[in-house]
Formats: C-alpha cells, structure tokens, sequence
C-alpha cells in the first residue's frame, strides 16, 4: 500500500509476474475503495486465469465494490451489533450441505452484546463501569482468538437474521458520517497527528443516497470526498504512534 492507503500497482504487478498465484485476496479498507486505480488491472488478471476473492468488510456500502471479483466475501459484525454474521456471494456453484449454527459461539457473543450494551447505557459507577469494560474486553478477546482458529463453516443464527431484518441502513450510514465528521473537524490542525482521508463540507439530506444536494435552507452534516457513503475506521498518521495509544489507553479509548 502507498501513504494514501491505495494498492500500489506497481509493486503488486511485480509480485503477481514473479510468483503467478492462482489466487488473489484483496481486501480495500476503511469504507474507502482502495483498489479503485487498479480495477482494470483485476480484470486484465482475471481474464489470465487468476481467481479474484475480495473481502468487502470494511467497504460494504460501497456500490460496485466486487465486480471483478469470483467471489465476494464479508463479515457483518463490523458494521452491526449482532453476535454473529457473514456472507459469500459468486456465480460458482457452492457446496450444498446443511449448515447448523454454532450455539455456544452465538450464545457467547449475546452475553458480550448485552454486556456492552451496560457498559454504554446502564447503571452503575465509574469504577463499576471501567471493571465491566475489562471483563469485556478480555472475554471479546478470547471469543476472536478462538474464531480465528476455527475452521468450520456455522450458519447464521436466528438471532442475528432477526437483528439484520429490522436495521435501517441509511441511519447507520448517516451516523457513522456524522461520527467521521466530528472527529475530523476536532482532529484536523493537531500537530501530532493528521487525519488521512480528507472530509469535504457540503449539504446533504439524510435518508438520501450520498451525495445527493438537498434544498437549500436545510443545513445538515457535510460527506467525506473519498469515504461516501459510510466510513468505517477513521484513519490517522501520528508522529509517535506508541505514545498516542498510551494516552489514549489511559483514557479508556483503545485505538
């Protein structure tokens, strides 16, 4: 990847010429098209008889996201709150089996889900809250180490299709524009740090698709120029990164 956080083209064709894979992975990141300068070198690869698998995880609103690609690919716990969920799209023919959610993985996962939901919106003290906040993180951590070596294929549970069927997904992504929007507007002008993807201020009408200028008079949140229609990860460079992170640990945000 370049400093703007694009595939570098130039050392990927190397890399491609001298090993000759017979799968590509690619994955753009922070709700940005990071492979977008070289969608037509996908294709040229295609056409040559490489397999292209991309993992829309992080760029899952992103419209046109994987149409180069065989198969397509993604998690959706990133971007809602539901104790499991993926998905794999192609025009190949996949396996036809039955596929049994994991209930203890599931079951595990609520019990995270409503212990964050406490931390963020029940009773209790600051004490109280920042004990509840270890014991999460500790358990969450567990919970992905143990997905990460898991090697089988569950279906997606009742509970999170129930959860997906009721999100609406232009407040999810007018939120994460507003909370990207907030951040960059605070952000913007530190000396130890500098916001990487730019936010360009302009009138917007929530509910609408990004991008769409509303009636005058109706002042609302501005879009990101290179982000829309809904960022993931606000991504910074900072000068002393370990330091950042300590300060911002001692503070209770883990970055």
């Amino acid at each position: 990847m370049n400093k703007e956080l694009a595939a570098d083209a130039e050392s990927l064709r190397a890399r491609i010429e001298d090993i000759r894979p017979g799968l590509l992975f690619i994955h753009p990141y922070y709700g940005v098209d990071t492979w977008k300068p070289m969608r037509s070198l996908l294709r040229t690869w295609k056409e040559q008889g490489i397999c292209i698998m991309e993992d829309v995880t992080q760029s899952y609103y992103l419209e046109g996201v994987g149409a180069e690609a065989d198969y397509v690919v993604g998690s959706l716990r990133k971007w809602y709150a539901i104790p499991d969920g993926g998905f794999v799209a192609t025009d190949a023919e996949l396996p036809d089996k039955d596929l049994l959610p994991n209930r203890e993985f599931t079951e595990k996962r609520i019990e995270l889900l409503t212990q964050k939901w406490e931390y963020l919106h029940g009773m209790g003290s600051a004490q109280e809250k920042k004990a509840l906040k270890a014991d999460y993180l500790g358990k969450n951590r567990t919970m992905e180490e143990w997905l990460d070596e898991y090697a089988g294929i569950g279906a997606l549970s009742a509970e999170s299709a129930a959860i997906l069927d009721g999100i609406e997904e232009n407040d999810a992504k007018w939120k994460r524009q507003e909370n990207y929007r907030y951040l960059y507007k605070n952000l913007s002008g530190k000396q130890q740090l500098a916001p990487i993807l730019a936010w360009e201020e302009q009138t917007t009408n929530r509910g609408m698709e990004a991008g769409t200028v509303e009636a005058a008079g109706e002042q609302m949140s501005g879009l990101p120029s290179d982000l829309a229609p809904a960022p993931l990860y606000f991504a910074i460079y900072a000068k002393d990164r370990d330091k950042l992170q300590r300060f911002l640990g001692e503070r209770d945000v883990y970055a």
